[in-house]
């Protein structure tokens, strides 16, 4: 597959995977923090990573509901 730079973003940053494991880096890097504003910080982020992940997630169904949906009525 031929991606240009801003498509392949696009691609990257709608996966939820991506996010999961930005969650999980930012986790582990708490784990070894032994500054406590660091490791409150860097748990924040993982966060909202999972937030994004959620919401990667949902844009994915949306995307694969509206796709059937267009398909039954190009059959129709």
């Amino acid at each position: 597959m031929n991606m240009v730079p801003e498509q392949a973003r696009f691609t990257l940053v709608s996966d939820p995977e991506f996010w999961h494991r930005r969650a999980e880096e930012a986790r582990r890097l708490a784990e070894r923090s032994i500054d406590k504003t660091t490791k409150q910080t860097m748990l924040m982020v993982a966060e909202e990573c999972d937030r994004f992940a959620i919401g990667a997630a949902v844009c994915s169904l949306y995307e694969l509901a509206v796709s059937r949906v267009i398909d039954e009525t190009k059959g129709s």
